[in-house]
């Protein structure tokens, strides 16, 4: 969940310009990825063509129900691996695009490898790594600091709330009255100006903790 507020963050800190990324193996374009992309989940096509790449499209949409980020987002993450110099030794782009299929299934890694077409102990080695490497980015991205972007001297720089994830559990402490079952509470802060997400805590259980605990336990 927390990799979640991550792409949040990178997404909305993104420059409005087009980052453009060499065409190799490792500097893919926006079209290598979602060629990349189709061919990862199955889709093959003899054509190296795509249809239209806009927002909202056929190919962005299938897209982002495979990998759950837009293209866009896909790559600045990877730049910012890059940038920060968190890349797994040897990773490649296509075991970043494994990683992030894995984490929107979560299906067994025999099933995932089998459709990867990878060895199982293969595929284990070189995915796992990029998660973890996604999740060292939080330091990066999501910062305390960035409350004061677009300050114009107010004295209220952030909007802080708490949001329940939904879990596949069964316990009193995790009982959550938002959508009655159980899930894990994050409290969340946003620089009101910009949008920025400069905060995260937890989880916790909702079943235990409300907003007011979590604010005095980690803000005040």
């Amino acid at each position: 969940f927390q990799l979640m507020f991550l792409f949040c963050t990178i997404s909305n800190n993104m420059a409005p310009k087009r980052h453009e990324y060499p065409c190799s193996k490792n500097e893919p374009s926006i079209n290598d990825v979602y060629l990349l992309g189709k061919r990862i989940i199955g889709c093959h096509s003899s054509s190296s063509k795509t249809g239209k790449l806009t927002i909202g499209s056929s190919e962005d949409r299938l897209f982002r129900q495979s990998y759950g980020l837009s293209v866009a987002v896909v790559l600045e993450a990877w730049r910012l691996l890059q940038v920060h110099n968190l890349l797994p030794d040897g990773g490649c782009f296509y075991q970043l695009v494994w990683a992030l299929h894995f984490m929107k299934y979560y299906e067994p890694e025999l099933v995932l490898s089998a459709r990867f077409g990878a060895d199982p102990k293969t595929f284990r080695k070189q995915m796992w790594p990029f998660i973890h490497a996604l999740s060292e980015l939080e330091y990066q991205v999501i910062i305390f600091d960035n409350r004061y972007k677009g300050d114009q001297q107010h004295d209220c720089l952030l909007s802080v709330d708490g949001t329940d994830f939904r879990i596949n559990w069964t316990s009193k402490a995790f009982y959550s009255h938002k959508f009655k079952g159980c899930g894990l509470w994050y409290e969340v802060a946003l620089n009101i100006l910009t949008g920025d997400i400069c905060w995260i805590n937890g989880p916790f259980e909702p079943g235990k903790y409300n907003d007011l605990m979590i604010f005095r336990i980690g803000l005040m």
